[in-house]
């Protein structure tokens, strides 16, 4: 995360990510925020994210946007814990990708 982030950029994906982790424990994940120094940013509306970890001490895994972050993670989970798992997810954190209209 940095400074002025967009909160859905950043919460969007925690969202899927944190909702994997936390509900299917067995799978063996953990996630965490980082930020370029470790320390909290201010979002763009004001929202102060804490970060878990520096950039530097983190592992390599990025993507931009709100829903291209939460695409990006249900990929990650896909990839990591596969298919089933990460409709699993979709459908809990109730992320439908297909426009209403």
């Amino acid at each position: 995360m940095f400074d002025d982030v967009e909160e859905l950029d950043a919460v969007g994906p925690w969202e899927v990510l944190a909702h994997w982790t936390r509900k299917h424990p067995q799978d063996g994940w953990a996630v965490s925020c980082l930020s370029f120094d470790g320390e909290p940013v201010t979002a763009a509306k004001g929202l102060v994210l804490g970060a878990h970890v520096a950039l530097d001490d983190a592992p390599p895994i990025t993507s931009a946007g709100v829903s291209a972050g939460i695409d990006m993670a249900l990929h990650l989970v896909a990839r990591l814990a596969g298919s089933d798992r990460a409709r699993q997810v979709r459908q809990g954190i109730q992320y439908d990708p297909q426009p209403p209209i």
